[in-house]
C-alpha cells in the first residue's frame, strides 16, 4: 500500500512537471500604429523572421516561456514588435509543420540569447530560416540589420519609438541606435548595480 501511494505521488509530480513545461504564453505582434498602453516595467522585443516556409511556432524560454505563433511566421519577411516581461531569454526551438508531421530544430548556441529591459525596445536581429518543406535541416542565422529595423519602427511604431527608444540587444555589440540618437539613456538599478 505504501509503495502504491509513493508511485501515485511520483506520477502526479511528473505530470505536473510535464504540464508546466508545456505552458507558454502566446505572443502576438503589435499591429502597425496601434495605440499602446504599456504595463509598468514592460519591455518590447523587436525581431524579424525571414523564412522560405511557413513556421508553426518558435519557442522562447526564460523567466517566462513564450511562443511566437504561425500567424506571425508566414513565408517572407515578418517584423514583430512583442510586449514581454523584462528578463533574460533564449530563442530555443523552431517547430515546422511538414507533410510527415511536425519537426523541430533546437537552438542551443549563445547567439540566440537576448535580454528584454523594462520600458525599452530591444532589437535582437533578423532571423533567417532557409529550409525545405519536408526537412528541419537547413540554414538558421541571426543577422544584425539595425538600419532596416529603425526604418520599420519609424514607419510602423513611431509613437513607441519616440517614447521608449530602441537599443540593440542581439549577439555582439552595435551602437548604431545610439549614434543616430534613437536610444534612451540606460538607468542603473542601485540595488543591483546593473544597467536597465
Amino acid at each position: 500500500m505504501r509503495k502504491r501511494k509513493t508511485v501515485i505521488k511520483l506520477m502526479t509530480l511528473m505530470l505536473v512537471a510535464l504540464m508546466s513545461l508545456g505552458c507558454a504564453t502566446k505572443l502576438k505582434s503589435i499591429q502597425s500604429g496601434a495605440q499602446i498602453y504599456a504595463k509598468n516595467k514592460q519591455g518590447y522585443l523587436l525581431l524579424n523572421v525571414d523564412t522560405n516556409i511557413d513556421i508553426y511556432k518558435i519557442r522562447i524560454y526564460g523567466r517566462k516561456n513564450f511562443e511566437l505563433t504561425k500567424e506571425d511566421l508566414r513565408v517572407g519577411s515578418n517584423y514583430m514588435l512583442l510586449p514581454m516581461a523584462p528578463g533574460d531569454y533564449r530563442l530555443s526551438r523552431i517547430i515546422i509543420e511538414t507533410h510527415q508531421g511536425r519537426g523541430y530544430v533546437n537552438l542551443t548556441e549563445s547567439l540566440w540569447q537576448f535580454t528584454v529591459r523594462p520600458n525599452s525596445i530591444g532589437y535582437i536581429g533578423h532571423m533567417e530560416i532557409e529550409t525545405s518543406f519536408w526537412k528541419t535541416t537547413g540554414k538558421y542565422k541571426m543577422i544584425n540589420r539595425s538600419t532596416k529595423a529603425l526604418e520599420y519602427l519609424q514607419d510602423h511604431h513611431l509613437q513607441l519609438l519616440n517614447k521608449y527608444g530602441v537599443r540593440y540587444r542581439g549577439p555582439g555589440e552595435d551602437d548604431f541606435f545610439e549614434v543616430v540618437g534613437v536610444s534612451r539613456p540606460q538607468t542603473v538599478d542601485n540595488k543591483k548595480g546593473q544597467q536597465k
